[in-house]
């Protein structure tokens, strides 16, 4: 037996979370329509419920879970999900003032979406095991409930069901099989049919036909896997910076160059240090981690700690380059179970910043949450996922400090050859010394590395704009350059490259267009 769900308008709209779109289409699903269309007909007259259209329906449920042939997911489209603001429904049928839709409170819903391309705008759910006899005196009932069945998950998603006879699934090159994981570990889990559901969803369906409360509905959880499924790609190489960061808003009043990226980043350090060391029951190595130097010494800390860096609105040819706001990175390492402690005393303290000073002045910091990151309208640059993909180029926002002096490497034209040669040379050691960088955060060596005075990203300021630190005594300064880098694969970010990587200098943003972003 196989049923056909034909997606009338090439878009499925149903979701797995708020923000992401379900695929494949659950068997659930399936069943609920049916026993949805069953009830069109139960609610309008009890008497009239067509008892052979819900021994169907219980037949089906006992054939066990179907096998699902679909659109690959690659072919698949997503639509980007938007926050769209719903009046509640009526509250009762009395007609008052405050019950107009356009007085109502409104409430945040989300419509994430599946684009089907035409020629694979149908989902087949088969069960070849159906009894042909059992499923011939059950086909009439059925075919009448698929006449009574407009939609499949939301109900902007018209569909047609129907059934095929004799159609060799399997045969075709375009879809892609998932079946029921027996032994295997599954690639999905999908919510399916088990026996005694169409009376669970009785239970549910009667006392909140006409009421506003919400219900989830009962389902069996099912593993699938898809076959003949491409072997995983490797994961790409990350750096050891981690992408739970903590994040701070600046007043809007307060929005200033990615320049004075330096003083508000090493203000942020200091403000954190400073609660660390008045806070009582402080772990040593949290405030190790913040500060960048070891337990009770100067010296520096010798793995990876928390670094700070800003976040400007780049990348777009009509940003601004404002810093929008700051942010404590944490190192990768404290994901895990083993330093869970560690990680909660970390973020106790970061939680506790509400201001830092600046220029005389005290800028007062709004922590962002999560759900505010899920907001259309929140800027972008404050969301870690906006530094943190996977891209084989990236680039300089601010300018790299080089581990290595390399000479002079900027300047007026080289007027006679040993200057040119001299010059080369610089250059050479630079991108040695960068390629080193990027072994030092965890990433590989990219196959390429280009070195200039300005920004591949706009509108990120030349070189010479940024502050430098104050230079130690007997030192040479820092040299600073901003850089592109090419891997031979992709690589996640964030990339923080250079001495200065944990102040938020060599904060590098993907290019996913080769060059200037």
């Amino acid at each position: 037996m196989i049923i056909r769900c034909e997606f009338l308008t090439s878009r499925y709209v149903a979701k797995e979370t708020h923000t992401v779109p379900e695929w494949p289409p659950h068997p659930a699903r399936l069943f609920y329509a049916l026993v949805s269309a069953l009830y069109i007909v139960n609610s309008e007259d009890a008497d009239s419920c067509d008892k052979n259209e819900r021994a169907a329906i219980e037949w089906l449920e006992t054939l066990g879970h179907p096998l699902i042939d679909c659109a690959p997911d690659e072919q698949v489209g997503r639509r980007e999900v938007l926050t769209h603001y719903v009046s509640a429904n009526d509250p009762d049928s009395k007609s008052k003032p405050e019950h107009l839709p356009e007085h109502r409170g409104r409430s945040e819903r989300t419509f994430p979406t599946r684009i089907l391309p035409d020629a694979l705008s149908a989902a087949f759910f088969s069960w070849p095991d159906a009894n042909p006899s059992e499923f011939e005196s059950h086909r009439a009932s059925l075919e009448s409930l698929f006449q009574r069945v407009s939609y499949l998950g939301h109900s902007s998603s018209m569909v047609a069901l129907s059934f095929v006879d004799g159609l060799p699934l399997n045969a075709s090159s375009q879809l892609i099989r998932w079946s029921p994981a027996k032994d295997a570990p599954p690639d999905e889990l999908l919510r399916g049919v088990g026996p005694s559901l169409l009376r669970l969803l009785d239970h549910v369906y009667l006392p909140n036909e006409f009421s506003q409360q919400n219900y989830r509905l009962p389902h069996v959880p099912v593993g699938y896997v898809r076959e003949g499924a491409k072997q995983p790609r490797p994961a790409a190489e990350q750096s050891h910076f981690g992408e739970k960061w903590v994040v701070y808003r600046l007043p809007e009043w307060a929005r200033m160059p990615v320049t004075a990226a330096l003083n508000l980043t090493s203000n942020l350090k200091t403000e954190a240090c400073r609660l660390a060391k008045e806070g009582t029951n402080v772990l040593p190595e949290a405030l190790a981690m913040l500060s960048g130097h070891q337990v009770g010494s100067a010296a520096p800390y010798t793995g990876p700690h928390v670094a700070w860096i800003p976040l400007p609105y780049v990348g777009h040819c009509n940003a601004s380059g404002l810093i929008y706001g700051v942010a404590a990175v944490l190192p990768r390492e404290l994901d895990t179970m083993q330093n869970r402690h560690l990680a909660e005393a970390i973020h106790s303290i970061l939680h506790r910043i509400e201001s830092l000073p600046f220029r005389g002045s005290t800028l007062k910091l709004e922590r962002v949450n999560p759900k505010q990151l899920l907001s259309p309208n929140f800027p972008k640059s404050l969301s870690p996922a906006q530094w943190c993909p996977e891209a084989k180029v990236w680039a300089s926002v601010t300018p790299v400090a080089l581990d290595r002096y390399p000479g002079f490497l900027f300047g007026r034209a080289r007027r006679t050859e040993a200057e040119a040669i001299t010059t080369e040379k610089a250059v050479a050691e630079a991108e040695a010394s960068l390629r080193q960088s990027c072994v030092n955060i965890g990433l590989p060596k990219p196959t390429e590395v280009l070195i200039s005075k300005y920004s591949w990203v706009e509108p990120a300021p030349p070189v010479a704009k940024f502050l430098s630190p104050k230079q130690r005594q007997g030192k040479p300064a820092p040299v600073y350059a901003h850089v592109k880098l090419v891997f031979a694969e992709k690589v996640r970010g964030p990339v923080l490259l250079g001495k200065q990587r944990y102040l938020g200098y060599g904060l590098c943003f993907p290019l996913r267009n080769g060059g200037r972003q």
